[in-house]
């Protein structure tokens, strides 16, 4: 039996998700799918059974239905690599508009 991790689409979490389990492509850790209620919502919808064209409904059978869950993230901070790939991307950015500005600066003095 092989596994594969795979992120919680909610709150990032590791999940280990295991070939020939439950579920095959997990989207929620446990935690999150119990908070939630979990990835499918049910509906369960009354069969009409009259004949057709007929005004009185019969409703002697229930069909139920499985819709994938909308799933909004949970805000929290972001993880120490990704803070410090934001920050380096500020501090690039910060430099390259300092050596445009010095640059236009020289550009003017020089006409």
């Amino acid at each position: 039996m092989t596994s594969e991790e795979k992120e919680c689409e909610r709150c990032g979490a590791t999940i280990l998700a295991a070939d020939g389990g439950a579920a095959l492509y997990p989207r929620l850790c446990i935690e999150c799918s119990e908070a939630i209620g979990g990835d499918f919502k049910t509906y369960a919808i009354p069969e009409n059974t009259g004949k057709p064209c007929s005004i009185k409904k019969n409703y002697a059978s229930w069909k139920v239905k499985r819709r994938l869950r909308r799933i909004t993230l949970i805000e929290k901070e972001l993880p120490l690599r990704q803070q410090k790939v934001s920050q380096f991307l500020v501090d690039r950015l910060r430099i390259e508009h300092a050596l445009v500005a010095e640059f236009e600066r020289h550009r003017a003095g020089l006409e």
